[in-house]
């Protein structure tokens, strides 16, 4: 009765659990593993500098950037088709295209080869020239990528991204909790230690591939009990599988991230992870009391009956009786408020969470 009780109240809350043993693992969970780019951030960067380094202009660098990227869902490539086409830009369809997962694309434009992506994807001697301009970016927080061929880098495209309006309220409370906080991210060090630095995140770790997070992931589990994470991107999909509990944003989630988390929540509210990790610790604490009352009226009913006579009729309304009162007691979970409601930014600063509950 209290797991389908509480499946039932994080349903009403836009929570779906494919499993109740969910559930369990959660209460104990230790970990709290958040990808960067749409969980933590909105996921919609905008482009905020664009520096050329060659004769090209601006407008060039635009459409061959918007052209290579506009064919790709993922954020950074909707941000640079945004600015190209508010610049009334035409994008045009790449003769060619090869994408680099983790790193970026290449192919031919209008004749003409072409790179686009992060500074590790271009050779070390090329990016030389340029680090200062980079690490200054990614120093406020900037995602960076570069526009170029295996020559010469003729550009840096700057984008900002900004975060949730519940991401540091979220983390403190998880950390009042007791949970250890910890940001993946494919993004640059410079850029995630901004970003954690101001979600006051326990560890980060940067400039990662997809499997790259899988085997971080492993490796937290050999050393931390019950690690779950929370992410909304293709790239997250093979570490949500990893995890023990793998949790997805569904709204703006991709589908194969979905079909491979436990959890999906489907209005993409953080705050919805606190009343998840609280829901779960309150039904560990009814299961545990309808099991301990169970058991001490089984025992009762057996000492009863080996030092007196019983009779059947009084045998069954106690048995029976406290059946019904171990499910009214799961039943409880339904209307079980988790805490937090949505909040205005200002109200959020003064939310504090008390023994695994919010208040």
């Amino acid at each position: 009765p209290g797991i389908l009780s509480s499946l039932a109240n994080a349903a009403k809350q836009g929570i779906l659990l494919k499993a109740g043993r969910d559930l369990e693992t959660l209460a104990k969970a230790k970990v709290v593993v958040f990808d960067k780019t749409g969980t933590l951030t909105t996921g919609k960067p905008q482009v905020t500098r664009l520096l050329t380094l060659g004769k090209e202009s601006e407008f060039e660098i635009l459409k061959v950037a918007s052209s290579l990227e506009s064919m790709s869902d993922h954020p950074i490539a909707k941000a640079i088709v945004a600015k190209a086409e508010a610049e009334q830009i035409k994008v045009i369809e790449p003769e060619s295209l090869k994408e680099h997962i983790g790193y970026g694309v290449e192919g031919v434009v209008e004749g003409q080869n072409w790179r686009l992506g992060k500074p590790s994807f271009f050779e070390q001697e090329l990016c030389k020239a340029w680090v200062p301009e980079i690490e200054d970016l990614e120093s406020m927080g900037q995602t960076v990528i570069l526009l170029g061929n295996k020559k010469n880098i003729i550009a840096i495209i700057a984008l900002q991204d900004t975060l949730r309006q519940e991401a540091s309220y979220v983390v403190r409370a998880l950390k009042q909790m007791g949970l250890l906080c910890v940001i993946l991210t494919g993004d640059q060090k410079l850029t995630a230690e901004a970003v954690g630095k101001e979600l006051g995140l326990s560890k980060i770790y940067s400039e990662l591939l997809p499997i790259d997070k899988v085997n971080i992931l492993k490796e937290l589990q050999q050393t931390e009990d019950n690690v779950i994470m929370i992410g909304d991107g293709l790239n997250d999909a093979p570490a949500l599988a990893t995890a023990q509990v793998g949790i997805a944003l569904g709204k703006g989630g991709n589908n194969i991230t979905i079909q491979n988390a436990d959890i999906i929540f489907t209005n993409d509210d953080l705050c919805k992870l606190v009343n998840l990790l609280c829901l779960a610790r309150k039904a560990e604490v009814i299961i545990k009391q309808n099991m301990f009352f169970s058991i001490t009226v089984i025992c009762t009913l057996l000492v009863l009956n080996l030092v007196r006579d019983i009779s059947l009729p009084w045998g069954v309304v106690f048995h029976e009786g406290s059946t019904l009162l171990v499910i009214l007691n799961g039943l409880r979970l339904l209307g079980y408020k988790c805490g937090m409601k949505k909040t205005p930014a200002k109200t959020l600063e003064k939310t504090v969470v008390n023994n695994g509950t919010t208040e």
